[in-house]
């Protein structure tokens, strides 16, 4: 293959995509749809399929919504799969451009909308390259939210006979055009506790004669940050309160007190540790406040691992492509690409986005990026599939 061609064509097939992908992002983003209801934006992604590319075939893996397709290569004896998030967030939208979100309450915050169009832009610039392996597009339904759409698709066999699996993200912390790149973890596991502090309530008048459940929550939620301080130079974390409920009734004090804790780690050993060194904190603030604490964890998103050779190839297509790359530093942000992470060899690589100081970050009602980054991301993506 005569990489210095074959570049330049990747590169002059971004560019003459840019007007189609612009259409599809802002398509997309007008016409937002929440996780395992994307049941227009599947109808669009497989009209886009049909009219962009000759050779993808569309996998029958009975979905509701979301789709994977395939294009064959011309050897065929790998299987490269590329991955983009389709859905929205439940967030009304500020902006005020031609494109903004018709559906109210729901909009493209995350940047999902430009994932999908780059995707489809790769698949058309992979349709005309022809690549030696079989490239596998996987149109990823519900990443918001706890449904995990990634998890769905492995369900329904998505990565079966994939040997590598890269995915993307549009970046706002990072300046505009550069690719990140984050060899092993990336993206932070997750565990939400929940608690049951029971005390025994009465009248407020009397403290004394009753066992105050919100002391010992009080105490928890102090020691947190002890624990936290502790823990975090040999495992990065973050340990925070999210909610309390206790009821209110005049002039008493509760019987039991619910309180949310939520932590994020960098590290797949950090979460024995974390349930061993908080039930310390739960058992002896309880205790001292002579309450008892019923403790639930449950575990959320695993961390996202990059695997360093994987990284390699995405270091190469920016060099080829000649674009600026940028270490990033690992997310207290999760993803459940780390699923597929788990599974086979995966790397996760960011688009910078941001412009100013000022510049929104994702999840927030006026997000939005210069879709001139498409094609960037675009011939990123597909470079990866052709050099694995």
């Amino acid at each position: 293959m005569d990489t210095d061609k074959s570049m330049a064509k990747i590169k002059h097939e971004a560019a003459g995509l840019q007007e189609t992908m612009t259409a599809i992002r802002r398509d997309l983003h007008r016409r937002p749809e929440l996780g395992l209801r994307e049941y227009r934006t599947t109808t669009k992604i497989r009209e886009q399929l049909a009219s962009m590319t000759t050779q993808a075939e569309i996998l029958d893996l009975d979905l509701k919504t979301g789709v994977v397709a395939q294009l064959p290569g011309t050897e065929g004896k790998k299987t490269v799969a590329l991955r983009a998030d389709i859905d929205a967030l439940a967030i009304t939208e500020t902006n005020s451009h031609s494109f903004a979100s018709l559906n109210p309450g729901v909009m493209h915050a995350c940047g999902h909308d430009g994932h999908t169009a780059m995707l489809l832009g790769a698949a058309a610039i992979l349709d005309k390259i022809r690549p030696r392996h079989h490239v596998r597009f996987l149109f990823q339904p519900a990443e918001e939210g706890p449904a995990s759409g990634a998890r769905l698709l492995l369900e329904h066999d998505a990565l079966k006979d994939v040997d590598v699996i890269f995915g993307a993200h549009l970046n706002a912390t990072s300046d505009f055009g550069l690719v990140g790149y984050c060899d092993g973890p990336v993206m932070a596991g997750g565990l939400v506790i929940e608690l049951d502090i029971i005390g025994q309530g009465g009248h407020a008048a009397y403290p004394d004669e009753c066992a105050n459940p919100l002391l010992a929550a009080a105490a928890i939620i102090s020691g947190l940050a002890q624990v936290k301080d502790r823990l975090h130079a040999s495992i990065p974390c973050t340990i925070v309160p999210t909610a309390i409920q206790c009821g209110k009734s005049e002039n008493r004090i509760p019987d039991r007190v619910k309180l949310e804790i939520r932590s994020k780690f960098l590290s797949a050993d950090a979460e024995p540790i974390l349930r061993q060194e908080l039930s310390h904190l739960f058992e002896h603030a309880s205790a001292t406040h002579h309450a008892r604490c019923e403790t639930t964890f449950i575990p959320k998103l695993p961390v996202t691992v990059n695997d360093p050779e994987v990284g390699a190839i995405v270091r190469q297509a920016a060099q080829v492509l000649n674009l600026p790359l940028t270490k990033i530093v690992p997310s207290m942000g999760s993803d459940d690409f780390a699923y597929y992470a788990q599974k086979i060899p995966a790397y996760y690589m960011t688009f910078g986005i941001r412009k100013g100081d000022q510049f929104p970050i994702a999840h927030n009602p006026d997000f939005d990026f210069d879709e001139s980054i498409l094609p960037i991301a675009a011939a990123q993506l597909a470079t990866c599939a052709i050099l694995y």
